[in-house]
């Protein structure tokens, strides 16, 4: 993903937010997710894999993968 960009201890998922995620924040919203939902972030937001890299991976279809 080319948009994002890291700085003071947090990143921006897409320039045009321009949104700081802080690891607090980051946690307390990775908090309210299932177990799946969190790997689906991880491997998109940390990882930077597609949705069809992340679909092959977790043995789900690309649509489950963006929900």
């Amino acid at each position: 993903m080319e948009d994002r960009h890291d700085f003071e201890g947090g990143i921006i998922l897409q320039a045009d937010l321009k949104i700081k995620i802080t690891d607090e924040v980051l946690q307390k919203l990775l908090e309210g997710l299932t177990e799946r939902e969190t790997q689906v972030v991880v491997l998109r937001a940390v990882h930077e894999l597609s949705y069809d890299e992340i679909s092959e991976k977790l043995n789900i279809t690309p649509d489950r993968a963006k929900a």
